[in-house]
């Protein structure tokens, strides 16, 4: 250990680049590479002088390229950012989305025929009061939006009961 440490810490320098370092720098790294490298030497095989040397090198190199690979999977931490809108819901207002929609959905099925479309033209359809008169056979844009008035009001109605 002595003798190969300052000559591994000395090769590996300035081989980690910087942005993937974090709490351990590259003297870390080889020391600890080291210690595990000396608990696998039963698996290691001397074939000659300096063998010993270039497995240690080996394992530094090794464990350099998964400390970049590791870094390079781990997103960079930012400073969070309270002005950005979340995105979707959260699953408190999905809980509570589904919930209305399914009170609508069995509202709208106990409602009669005229009122049913009347809501779906208006809402899910989107269509103007004009549109509406049209569809329901209305004679004008006032009467279907009083006609639309009162399926709204029937509709809360009913949701409230359901």
């Amino acid at each position: 250990m002595d003798r190969y440490l300052p000559r591994l810490s000395r090769w590996a320098s300035g081989r980690l680049p910087q942005w993937a370092r974090d709490l351990s720098d590259t003297d870390d790294l080889v020391q600890d590479t080291m210690i595990r490298s000396v608990a696998n030497l039963d698996h290691f095989e001397a074939r000659g002088e300096g063998a010993l040397q270039a497995y240690l090198r080996g394992a530094v190199m090794n464990r350099i390229r998964d400390e970049i690979r590791r870094k390079r999977r781990t997103p960079t931490p930012g400073p969070l950012d309270s002005t950005i809108p979340a995105q979707g819901q959260s699953p408190l207002e999905s809980a509570i989305g589904g919930e209305t929609l399914a009170k609508y959905g069995r509202a709208l099925d106990r409602m009669d025929p005229e009122t049913r479309e009347a809501v779906i033209a208006r809402i899910e359809m989107g269509c103007s009061y004009a549109e509406v008169a049209e569809l329901m056979n209305k004679p004008s844009a006032d009467a279907a939006r009083m006609t639309v008035s009162r399926a709204l009001v029937k509709l809360a109605e009913e949701m409230r009961r359901g």
